[in-house]
């Protein structure tokens, strides 16, 4: 999108409040949930000392030791990335030099961790790979009438079906990749897979959207684009209610994870959390709760 005639500013306020407000209130909000947990225990002396290193995470070295949520660390790198893009798309004509900073930024990143072994406050490494996701998908944007990126945004469903089986197969030979601890296994075939795959992922759901079924089919497909719209909730609350609504069945059927109704249990807890941040969703849009989404 583009905001060049917005001030700076204005741009840097707009996704404070979209996206570094949730990180304060649900941040904080789960950190008083969970010391209220550890508490008891504390008290019984059967839980150590570590009851501010989450919050210490939170507010600095937000890639591990969160608590119950390790998810926030996405919302302060994406705005790190967002807030890089505009100042350089804003004050940057030249295409070529943009290019060179968005190459630098993605690659510094990627190779971040195995080289230095450093971690960097707020999850800055995977922001400047985001900002590398940022830049491809804006030259995808603005050259999207060009017969070869045309073509890669318009693939029939056999070309999809192909494609996506070739690079996920790619996928999982390149190994596990964090983007969240910074570990990328071969960076070059990372970034190859991922801008590959989350072109098919942009085909499938062009598809999807213009497609006709069933209603519950049509139902489905809104359901999925809601959630596309309204993603920082799920983002914020989806390991809460997965931890509280697990909690809760332990307590009530005391078995482990790996009875052989854990699947049940996994399906019917993802369904739970679907279900209750819908309408947490709506319930917080809706009413003067908004504002902690940074929705006046």
């Amino acid at each position: 999108q583009n905001h060049k005639d917005k001030t700076m500013m204005f741009i840097v306020k707009k996704k404070a409040m979209s996206l570094m407000i949730p990180y304060v209130f649900f941040g904080l909000g789960t950190y008083v949930l969970w010391l209220g947990m550890q508490l008891p225990e504390y008290f019984k002396g059967t839980q150590g000392s570590g009851l501010l290193s989450p919050l210490k995470h939170l507010l600095w070295i937000n890639s591990t030791g969160l608590a119950i949520s390790g998810e926030f660390w996405f919302l302060s790198a994406l705005f790190i990335a967002t807030i890089l893009f505009e100042i350089v798309n804003r004050y940057i004509s030249n295409t070529y030099i943009h290019f060179v900073i968005a190459l630098g930024l993605g690659s510094i990143g990627t190779l971040w961790t195995d080289v230095t072994h450093v971690k960097l406050p707020y999850s800055m490494t995977s922001a400047w790979v985001g900002y590398g996701f940022l830049y491809i998908g804006h030259m995808l944007n603005i050259n999207k009438k060009n017969v070869v990126v045309n073509r890669l945004l318009n693939m029939n469903i056999i070309e999809l079906i192909i494609i996506f089986i070739i690079f996920s197969g790619s996928a999982m030979l390149n190994g596990s990749v964090n983007m969240r601890t910074g570990y990328y296994q071969n960076g070059i075939l990372f970034w190859i897979n991922a801008v590959i795959l989350s072109l098919c992922i942009i085909n499938l759901a062009k598809k999807l959207e213009n497609a006709n079924g069933f209603n519950i089919f049509n139902k489905i497909k809104r359901y999925f684009a809601l959630i596309g719209r309204t993603s920082i909730t799920y983002v914020c609350l989806n390991s809460l209610y997965l931890t509280i609504i697990a909690v809760i069945l332990n307590e009530i059927f005391n078995r482990s994870i790996n009875d052989p109704v854990s699947l049940v249990r996994v399906v019917f807890s993802v369904l739970c959390t679907l279900i209750g941040i819908f309408y947490t969703d709506k319930i917080i849009r809706k009413t003067r709760l908004r504002v902690i989404l940074g929705i006046r």
